[in-house]
Formats: structure tokens, C-alpha cells, sequence
């Protein structure tokens, strides 16, 4: 049956929605994983802002007049951070995950700039092997941590829009691209979703600045830096959002979070197309880049 790709709508997003939480939980029911997306209603929830948000661009595969998948990526900011891309079971290697994914970067590149990203999960060889096939190198390996736990640090409060062009040099100068815009909405309606900024100062100046989450990201002059706003935030942050992507090349943090409490869940990796510069400093990404 011929693929169609169209754009998603409202009236996609039940489908979708399914699609998004069964996919996930095939995958980590295979491996013994517990599953990112923890139900259909979290995943409606997704999916309604993957579908409605202005600076997010979405395809929707149709086969047979049947919905089966469908791929977004964020253009808030320089970097256009791809996923979640999905594909129904039962009619994955099918070629449906390849024609959503070509048509994702394909868009992201001609109308938004040559900075492509995405996270892949390492236990997904077909992803792995599909990414790199359409031009994505592998930048950063990640393992997800279950957050740390410690004592409150008093130089740590939650960033306010005030803040956010001093944040937004901080995260230029350490993750060498801007994510202003992302930082912008998470303070102004994040706190609904769990996505809540926090900022570390020191000789009044922000020295670190995070929205401690799976679905955050997070920049620092030190990984003490870093682990202050965990410990700190930790108690603020709703149920549900206690993990985070830690580059595990900063063999440092790592392992100060493992002395935390921390757990290790899985590993990951940062992905690109086009023009990567490779942060400098105690940093963490979100689950698209």
C-alpha cells in the first residue's frame, strides 16, 4: 500500500497518542526497561503540544487510510532538535520510519538552518544503524540518571525572565549554541509540565543555569555547579520527572551523581547533522539534543 505523508492535525492526535505509548513500550518491555512515556493520557498530552505548538514541524504517516507513525522536530531555537518518531508495531523495517525521518531533516534544513540533533537510545541498533545511514554522526555518548539527592544550596534559585539573557550567555558559552527561546518558555509555562529553571550564582554573577528534567537540559561552569542545582530543585520537581541525561564522558559528574544516590538506567547518544561544536564545561542535554 502506498505511504502518504501529510500534516498532523488535531484530530490525529488519539492515534498518535497510541502509537507513541505503544511504540516506547514494546521497546522496554523487550529489554526489562521501565518506559519514558507512562501512558496514554502522557502521551496525548505530548502529543497535543508536538501537534499545536507553532515552532514545532510534524508529518504523519498514512497507509491505507490507517495512521502508522509519525516524527516532529522543535525550530525554537538555532538547533532543530528531532523526535519522538514513531512507528506503529507490527509494521516497523517497513521503510515508514526512514520516509518520516528524511522528511523531518529534510524541512529542518531547508527552512530553518543546517543544525540538526537528536538523542538515539543505544539499545535500538535499527535506529542507530537508520540515523547514521541519512547522515547523522554520533557526538556524545549519554547515560540517563535517576537525579541526586543531597542538601539545599542557598546560592540556587529558579531562574526568572529577568534572568534569561544572562542564562543565555552562559549556555552559549558552554553548550556553543543558544537555547533562549526554549529557556524563555519553560519559565513562563514550564512549571505545568515539570520543566522548571533553576540558577546557580557566585560573586553575583549565574554560574549555572537548569531545567533539571528528562525533557530539560542544563549548562555550568562546574560540575559542582551542576550537582547544587540537582540537590537543591530535586524537592521542588513534581512526580515523574526524577531523571536526566549526564554526558558520560564527564567521568566527574558521573560519578558524583552515582555518590548522590543516583541510579543508571540506560545509555544514549547526542546525534548531529551539520555544524557541531562541542560544549565546553559542565553541561547535560534534553531528550532532542
Amino acid at each position: 500500500m502506498k505511504l502518504e505523508l501529510i500534516p498532523p492535525a488535531p484530530e490525529h492526535v488519539p492515534a498518535l497518542a497510541e502509537i507513541l505509548f505503544r511504540a516506547f513500550k514494546d521497546l522496554y518491555d523487550r529489554h526489562g526497561l521501565p518506559p519514558d512515556i507512562p501512558s496514554v493520557e502522557f502521551a496525548t498530552a505530548a502529543m497535543n503540544m508536538f501537534v499545536t505548538r507553532p515552532d514545532f514541524y510534524g508529518v504523519v504517516a498514512r497507509q491505507g487510510g490507517e495512521i502508522v507513525g509519525s516524527n516532529f522536530t522543535s525550530l525554537t531555537d538555532p538547533v532543530a532538535g528531532v523526535g519522538p518518531i514513531t512507528v506503529k508495531p507490527g509494521v516497523q523495517s517497513k521503510g515508514i520510519g526512514r520516509a518520516l525521518m528524511q522528511n523531518v531533516v529534510n524541512y529542518a534544513i531547508e527552512h530553518h538552518g543546517p543544525q540538526v540533533r537528536l538523542v538515539q537510545d543505544a539499545i535500538n541498533m535499527v535506529s542507530l544503524s537508520l540515523y547514521t545511514s541519512l547522515g547523522f554522526d554520533v557526538r556524545e555518548p549519554l547515560v540517563l540518571l535517576t537525579m541526586p539527592r543531597g542538601n539545599p544550596d542557598p546560592a540556587v534559585r529558579r531562574v526568572t525572565a529577568s534572568d534569561i539573557d544572562a542564562c543565555d550567555e552562559l549556555c552559549r558559552r558552554v553548550y556553543k549554541v543558544s537555547r533562549k527561546n526554549e529557556l524563555a518558555g519553560c519559565v513562563a509555562h514550564g512549571a505545568a509540565m515539570g520543566l522548571i529553571p533553576f540558577l546557580r550564582e557566585r560573586g553575583g554573577r549565574i554560574v549555572g543555569c537548569a531545567v533539571p528534567a528528562f525533557f530539560g537540559f542544563g549548562v555550568a561552569e562546574t560540575n559542582e555547579d551542576l550537582m547544587a542545582i540537582f540537590t537543591t530543585a530535586v524537592p521542588e520537581l513534581p512526580p515523574g520527572h526524577p531523571n536526566f541525561l549526564c554526558p558520560s564522558r564527564n567521568g566527574d559528574l558521573y560519578r558524583r551523581c552515582l555518590k548522590a544516590g543516583s541510579r543508571a538506567i540506560r545509555a544514549l547518544h547526542v546525534m548531529s547533522i551539520g555544524p557541531y561544536e562541542s560544549p565546553e564545561g559542565a553541561w547535560f542535554p534534553s531528550i532532542a539534543y
